[in-house]
C-alpha cells in the first residue's frame, strides 16, 4: 500500500504547507479535540506551523509520520492519522489518529488507523505498533480494539499516565482453497506472471484454476495463502504418478515477495505431499522466475533438464524423505 492510502471513503497522504489553515482550525486549535491529546493547543498560525513543518521532515527523512486524512469524495480536510516513532524519536513506531469533532462518529478514525496499520507493516516492514491512550479517552480505546490492537497496560508516556495498545505484526495464515477465492487467485496468478514477465496471456493451460477442487484435491491440495484477509501467496500439489506429486501455481504477490511466503507455502506442501505418500516431487518453472529457481534450489531441487516452448522451462525433481515409525 504505498502513498497515497485510498479507503472507501478515504484519501490518506503526506502534509504539505496547503493543509496549514485547515489544520489549524480542524485540530490543532479546537480545544475539544486536543482534549486528549498531551500537549498545549496551539495559540496561533505560527505554533501550528512549527508542528507541520516537523512532520514534512520526518516523513521526507524515513516515510514514516503524521499523515493528513481527506474524504475521497469531497476533498475535505478530516484530521490526522499515521504512524511514526514515538514521541518523535522512538525506538517504539506509535500510531495516532485525530479528527475534527464534525467528523466524528462515522467511522473514519477506524477506517483510517486500519489503513494506517496496514501501511506500516506492509510497505515499512514494521515488527510492532503501539498507540498510547488516556484511560478517559473511550472513544479511542474503541477505535484501537476495532483494529485489532492489544492492551498492554498503564505506562508513563508524554509525561502523563497513559493506556499502551499493540498490534503485532500480521502473520500469513495458510489454509485450503475455498470456492469464494477463485477470484483472487486468478488475479494474483496473472499479477505474479506479469511481474517477472513470464506471461503468455490466458488460455486452456490455465483451466485448471477455473476448477481447483476437481484439478487438485484428489491426491493432491491446494493452499492459499492470507494476509490481513488478503490473498497474497499460493501453492498446490497434483497427483503425476502414484510415488511422485508435482508442485504447481506457486505464487507470491509482487509487493509482498522476499519475506518468506513461498517458502511457507512450499514447507507445507512438502509435508502435505509426504502425509499423502508421495516420495518424489517434480515441478518446472520459467528462466525468468529467477527468485523461483533460487527457492527451489536451496529447498534440495535438482535440475533435470529443460523444455522449450514460448518461454524455456527448468525441470527440478527432489526425493522426499520421510520419517521412520
Amino acid at each position: 500500500m504505498p502513498l497515497p492510502l485510498e479507503t472507501e471513503r478515504l484519501l490518506i497522504r503526506p502534509f504539505s504547507q496547503a493543509h496549514l489553515v485547515p489544520l489549524h482550525l480542524t485540530v490543532r486549535s479546537d480545544p475539544e479535540v486536543m482534549r486528549f491529546i498531551p500537549r498545549p493547543l496551539d495559540k496561533n498560525r505560527d505554533e501550528t506551523t512549527v508542528a507541520l513543518k516537523r512532520w514534512i521532515d520526518g516523513y521526507e527523512k524515513n516515510g514514516l509520520a503524521p499523515l493528513a486524512v481527506e474524504h475521497k469524495g469531497s476533498g475535505e480536510f478530516l484530521g490526522i492519522c499515521g504512524v511514526f516513532p514515538l514521541g518523535m524519536e522512538g525506538p517504539e513506531m506509535e500510531i495516532a489518529w485525530i479528527l475534527g469533532r464534525r467528523h466524528w462518529g462515522k467511522g473514519y478514525a477506524t477506517e483510517a488507523a486500519r489503513a494506517c496499520l496496514r501501511h506500516g507493516f506492509e510497505e515499512h516492514r514494521l515488527n510492532r505498533i503501539v498507540a498510547i491512550i488516556f484511560p478517559d479517552n473511550t472513544a479511542s480505546i474503541h477505535v484501537a480494539e476495532k483494529v485489532g490492537m492489544v492492551y498492554e497496560g498503564l505506562g508513563q508516556f508524554y509525561d502523563h499516565e497513559m493506556l499502551c495498545y499493540a498490534a503485532p505484526k500480521p502473520v500469513l495464515l495458510v489454509r485450503r482453497y475455498r470456492d469464494q477465492d477463485c477470484d483472487a487467485i486468478w488475479s494474483l496468478h496473472n499479477r505474479a506472471l506479469e511481474a517477472v514477465g513470464a506471461h503468455l496471456g490466458n488460455g486452456p493451460w490455465d483451466e485448471d484454476l477455473l476448477r481447483i477442487p476437481e484439478a487438485y484435491f484428489a491426491g493432491g491440495d491446494f493452499l492459499v495463502g492470507e494476509l490481513s484477509g488478503e490473498i497474497v501467496a499460493m501453492g498446490a500439489i497434483r497427483r503425476q504418478t502414484t510415488d511422485c506429486a508435482e508442485v504447481k501455481r506457486m505464487r507470491v504477490a509482487p509487493r509482498f515477495q522476499r519475506r518468506g511466503f513461498g517458502q511457507q507455502i512450499l514447507d507445507l506442501l512438502q509435508q502435505r505431499a509426504v502425509e499423502l505418500g508421495y516420495s518424489r516431487l517434480c515441478l518446472d518453472t520459467t528462466v525468468q522466475q529467477v527468485a523461483a529457481q533460487r527457492l527451489y534450489q536451496k529447498n534440495g531441487f535438482t535440475e533435470v533438464g529443460r523444455r522449450v516452448g514460448p518461454f524455456e522451462s527448468i525441470l527440478y525433481e527432489k526425493a522426499l524423505r520421510h520419517n521412520a515409525g
